[in-house]
């Protein structure tokens, strides 16, 4: 690189970031100097201190700068800029969850298509001083709550602000139904990796923000036990030719014969991927929890209790996942998504018919009768799902076995710990 671009040329400092496994952002700063004399052939790094990355045995990699995804921080000389990692061959590292998505976003494209996503962010906003468990919500649901009952209204503004100066464009911001529930609904973004690297953004700009307010943010999917859970949603359609791959006029639906392979790829294989989509112990309080929680493997038009849905809007349709959630890692969900969707294009799998009733209202008679099964209720059930699959498996690469040994260990662990609820509930038997 021999010269910065201009938008970037008063920065003091450049964070370049990565995302380990558990999709967490990890670091590193330098100074344009540095940028400058070292980014064009990778700036050196310890893989085996990011989780997942390398062995000790073998752990150089280099982290390359990709200038054209960075942003300035607000308030700051100070940017991100996105690291495309590579061994000291050149060749990209395989256990970097990025390099995953950048693997499924060429062959979408070598399929002829290009992927647009728009992801919904949902998560929590506490003053520092409350403890959720102690949350009691005596006026139920808060959907909508005008700006003037927010105590996180200006909060959310100017975090919407921020994404916006960051050039991901909001579609729409509001307070959710629980407690301190933030929803913020950006444009749809194109490709795995600008949308990958949009969620890693907004958590960090979101927890930026927040100190400003006192306030503490988490992306986890159920912090209070009696609300409702914080869900990742995934609008997605493809375009192929300039034209929306997912669109037939002539369908009830508004979908294409593509759209519904894709669909019926994604519920083929979709409880295999939970434990990437959903992968916490407490993802699973969300999905078995109710409270519209997607927890039942069927697509319908419109229907919120199906686990994808058609949203309504024929002339340019995208069909929705609900299941995600954001503690998830974005690039690896992303990844198993379209993958699983590609499958189903490729093979013609059939989706089966939509379901319109409202599922959780449905006997378990019923369902079974309509052949609707559940996702996994459990980390550690999702966990045996995903074992053996080689969709997920291909999708994944090596980071496939690196993640069910970490999962199966997180599992294990929460197995063997004694909660406070159940000393509360059994000291006395």
């Amino acid at each position: 690189m021999d010269k910065i671009p201009e938008f970037l040329s008063d920065m003091e400092w450049f964070h370049g970031f990565v995302c380990d496994v558990y999709g967490r952002m990890r670091t590193v700063s330098f100074t344009p100097e540095t940028l400058i004399s070292e980014g064009k052939n990778g700036i050196g790094m310890d893989g085996s201190s990011i989780k997942g990355f390398a062995d000790v045995e073998d752990s150089d990699i280099l982290g390359i700068p990709e200038i054209d995804g960075a942003i300035a921080l607000p308030g700051k000389k100070e940017a991100l800029i996105p690291l495309r990692t590579c061994r000291n061959d050149g060749n990209p590292l395989p256990t970097d969850p990025r390099n995953v998505a950048f693997r499924m976003e060429e062959m979408v494209e070598k399929s002829g298509f290009t992927a647009h996503i728009r992801p919904e962010m949902e998560f929590f906003v506490f003053k520092r001083e409350e403890d959720p468990l102690r949350i009691n919500n005596p006026f139920g649901p808060r959907y909508f709550l005008p700006p003037s009952f927010d105590d996180a209204a200006e909060y959310r503004k100017e975090l919407a602000g921020a994404l916006r100066d960051a050039g991901i464009n909001v579609r729409y911001h509001h307070h959710e139904n629980a407690y301190g529930q933030i929803e913020i609904e950006t444009v749809f973004l194109k490709g795995l990796i600008r949308t990958g690297d949009a969620v890693l953004i907004h958590k960090y700009l979101s927890r930026l923000i927040a100190r400003k307010y006192g306030f503490r943010v988490t992306y986890m999917p159920k912090p209070i036990p009696t609300e409702a859970g914080s869900g990742m949603h995934m609008h997605i359609y493809l375009e192929k030719k300039g034209k929306n791959a997912f669109y037939d006029p002539d369908d009830d639906y508004g979908l294409s014969q593509t759209a519904r392979y894709f669909v019926g790829g994604i519920l083929e294989h979709v409880r295999a991927f939970t434990a990437i989509t959903n992968p916490t112990v407490n993802s699973y309080k969300r999905i078995a929890g109710g409270l519209e929680a997607p927890a039942y493997v069927a697509w319908g038009a419109r229907n919120r209790s199906a686990l994808l849905r058609v949203p309504a809007g024929k002339k340019n349709p995208d069909v929705e996942i609900r299941n995600p959630d954001p503690s998830a890692n974005p690039y690896l969900a992303e990844s198993v998504v379209f993958h699983a969707g590609m499958e189903g294009i490729k093979k013609k799998i059939e989706p089966g018919d939509p379901v319109e009733e409202n599922i959780y209202h449905m006997s378990a008679s019923k369902r079974r009768k309509l052949g609707i099964k559940m996702l996994p209720t459990s980390l550690g059930e999702a966990v045996e799902e995903m074992k053996g699959d080689e969709l997920v498996k291909e999708a994944l690469g090596p980071i496939y076995e690196i993640f069910i040994s970490l999962k199966e260990e997180e599992w294990d662990r929460f197995i063997g710990n004694t909660s406070p609820w159940e000393i509360e509930r059994y000291f006395d038997v």
